[in-house]
């Protein structure tokens, strides 16, 4: 008898199953995984291939790291759809047994059709970059949306770790203030990650040169959202704000749009900035969409040029945007 099939002949039945039929087994039943591991060699080796291969699918729809005000600690949220969730769960504990699986918690997400996985860590921690490797491995290379809330410079020293080799298309940076430092990684993320959307919503923007980090944000994404509470713009007065956003729309950027989540009428357009923009946003030889915030145009407007339309509300001041896209676009969207 030759060794293959006194190898083969030394096989349990189950061994002896086609790979596919075992990798349905553990699709239905991931926590199956971990006690077929530590029956035999083969498994072990099949599984290990299986969790590799699926690290590879987009598990991840959503990863938030919000830096707390009172501790210096990190919460890292994970979100996963419902049904790739027991699979996330055997990615965290397959990957690195000697992790302890307390420092998540597990519950259904605020719209139940995902399942959040939350931990917090210890800025100082001596383990923390054992615990964001061992996070990295189990997310995959896909990520949908990163949310980054209240990251001083250090924490995005931190993220910057737990995303090296990931995509995002969509990233969202929420804080108090955005200082020269935290501009300059965020800028890098951007190209980094290839990412495509970008969402701001800063209070205080300590950047020297604003107008430069915005335009060099423009030569990285298609899409910008920027929602401030600053009565002027980036708190600069008295500064044309059309040469800087024509500028920062004759580059990549293509879709713009500058809100207020204050009732109060920050960060508005006044109207020799908004006529300017209705003159020359259509001549760039783009298909944009332009919103912004507007003080002027009291009457309202609605028209079109040059395969744009132009419009303005006059229902609301405290809700009026001046509204400039070309045709193409009429039914795009922010989230």
């Amino acid at each position: 008898m030759t060794e293959a099939f006194r190898d083969l002949d030394s096989l349990s039945l189950f061994e002896r199953l086609p790979w596919e039929v075992v990798c349905i087994i553990v699709d239905f039943i991931p926590e199956s995984a971990l006690a077929l591991k530590s029956t035999s060699r083969i498994f072990r080796s099949h599984l290990t291939s299986y969790v590799h291969k699926r690290v590879t699918i987009p598990l991840v729809t959503h990863l938030s790291i919000k830096q707390s005000k009172q501790t210096d600690s990190i919460e890292i949220q994970i979100d996963v759809a419902r049904a790739m969730s027991d699979l996330f769960g055997l990615l965290l504990k397959f990957r690195n047994l000697s992790i302890d699986l307390k420092l998540f918690s597990k519950v259904p997400n605020s719209h139940g059709s995902h399942m959040r996985f939350s931990m917090k860590l210890d800025n100082d921690s001596n383990n923390q970059d054992t615990l964001l490797q061992y996070v990295r491995q189990c997310m995959g290379h896909r990520i949908g949306k990163v949310i980054l809330y209240d990251c001083n410079e250090r924490t995005i020293s931190a993220v910057s770790e737990l995303l090296v080799g990931t995509q995002f298309e969509k990233l969202s940076f929420e804080s108090e203030s955005i200082s020269e430092a935290v501009a300059k990684h965020l800028i890098m993320s951007l190209q980094v990650h290839n990412v495509n959307q970008l969402s701001l919503r800063v209070n205080n923007f300590t950047v020297p040169e604003p107008t430069i980090v915005l335009i060099e944000i423009a030569t990285q994404v298609r899409s910008l959202h920027i929602d401030q509470k600053t009565r002027d713009l980036f708190g600069i007065q008295n500064l044309e704000w059309a040469t800087t956003l024509l500028e920062m729309l004759s580059k990549k950027l293509d879709k713009l749009l500058l809100d207020s989540s204050h009732y109060e009428f920050y960060g508005s357009l006044n109207e020799s900035t908004s006529n300017l923009l209705r003159e020359q946003l259509p001549a760039l030889n783009k298909k944009i969409w332009f919103k912004a915030r507007c003080s002027a145009f009291r009457d309202g407007l609605n028209y079109s040029s040059d395969e744009y339309s132009v419009q303005a509300d006059s229902s609301d001041k405290y809700h009026r945007f001046l509204r400039i896209v070309h045709s193409t676009r009429e039914d795009e969207h922010f989230e």
